[in-house]
């Protein structure tokens, strides 16, 4: 059975989003600065890297200090980020892309399973323009710690809904 126009074309502005957002996020990690939080979460990687502990340091280290709000979820990545690339200004910009597209890899792996054809084509479309969207009114990395973990219950929620669909 052959896809619908509707299904072809919907699957094109789908991969043109999910192209943009790939160019947008290599452009920022590129050269947008590291902004006030993200320092923060990379001054703690940076510490993990160095065998310091989950710490952060202004004036001394401060181990398992309660301002480091970012769990490990992005602080660990980045560690091993900065372990291997060393202390760039581009890793904590890296870290964020790399776990925004495990997620987002993780949802459309989910939406190949559950859905077909128009209904995939539009949710992949509606996500990956939301999160160029996202990028695009947060001005570059501003938040961008906060971003992952605040993915994780969308990716949940959705998964929770296709299942209630399923039965």
């Amino acid at each position: 059975m052959r896809p619908s126009v509707a299904s072809r074309a919907m699957m094109v502005l789908a991969m043109a989003a999910l192209l943009a957002l790939a160019v947008l996020h290599v452009s920022r990690t590129a050269t947008d600065s590291v902004r006030f939080d993200d320092a923060f979460i990379a001054n703690v990687a940076k510490n993990v890297a160095r065998h310091n502990g989950y710490s952060s340091a202004f004036y001394a280290i401060r181990p398992f200090d309660p301002e480091i709000t970012t769990g490990p979820a992005l602080i660990l990545p980045a560690a091993a980020l900065i372990g291997l690339f060393g202390n760039r200004y581009y890793v904590p910009n890296l870290a964020y892309v790399l776990c925004t597209w495990t997620l987002l890899g993780l949802v459309l792996w989910t939406l190949r399973r559950r859905l077909m054809g128009l209904q995939a084509s539009a949710s992949v479309f509606v996500i990956a323009f939301g999160l160029i969207y996202w990028e695009l009114d947060r001005g570059g990395p501003v938040a961008r710690t906060q971003k992952p973990r605040e993915e994780l219950p969308f990716i949940w929620t959705f998964k929770i809904q296709t299942r209630a669909g399923r039965s």
